[in-house]
C-alpha cells in the first residue's frame, strides 16, 4: 500500500537552478555538442528522428543549417531548458504527498532526507 512508499522531491531556489542550467548548457557546448550533432547528421541520422528533436539537438541542427550565431544557440538552449525545468516542477507539484527537500539549505547534504525516511519507516 501507499504506507510503504515515500515520495521525495529535491528542489532548489529558482535563481540557483537557472544559473546551474545556464552553466550546464555552456559546458555541453564547450564539450562538443555541435560536433556531436554534426557527426550524427553526417552518419545519416535524419533530423526528423524523434531523438534528434531532443532539447539541444533540435536547436543545434537549426544552427548547423545556418540559422543563428553560436551565442544565439547557447541562449536558446538555455532558455528552452529553463522553460522545460519550470514545466517539470509544475507537473511534480501537482502530486499530493511529495515530501520536498532543499539540499542546498544543508550544504548539498541529503542527511535530512535520510533521517526523514528512517523516521517514516521507523528504522
Amino acid at each position: 500500500g501507499s504506507d510503504h512508499m515515500i515520495l521525495i522531491g529535491l528542489d532548489r531556489d529558482r535563481p540557483d537552478l537557472y544559473q546551474r542550467i545556464n552553466a550546464r548548457v555552456t559546458q555541453m557546448i564547450a564539450d562538443g555538442l555541435i560536433d556531436e550533432v554534426a557527426g550524427l547528421l553526417e552518419k545519416g541520422f535524419s533530423p526528423a528522428l524523434r531523438s534528434m528533436q531532443a532539447l539541444g539537438y533540435k536547436e543545434t541542427i537549426r544552427f548547423l543549417n545556418g540559422q543563428g550565431t553560436p551565442e544565439e544557440l547557447e541562449t536558446e538552449i538555455q532558455k528552452k531548458t529553463r522553460n522545460f525545468a519550470k514545466r517539470q516542477m509544475t507537473w511534480w507539484r501537482s502530486f499530493n504527498g511529495i515530501n520536498w527537500f532543499f539540499p542546498a539549505d544543508t550544504g548539498g547534504s541529503c542527511s535530512d532526507v535520510i533521517t526523514f525516511c528512517c523516521n517514516k519507516l521507523a528504522i
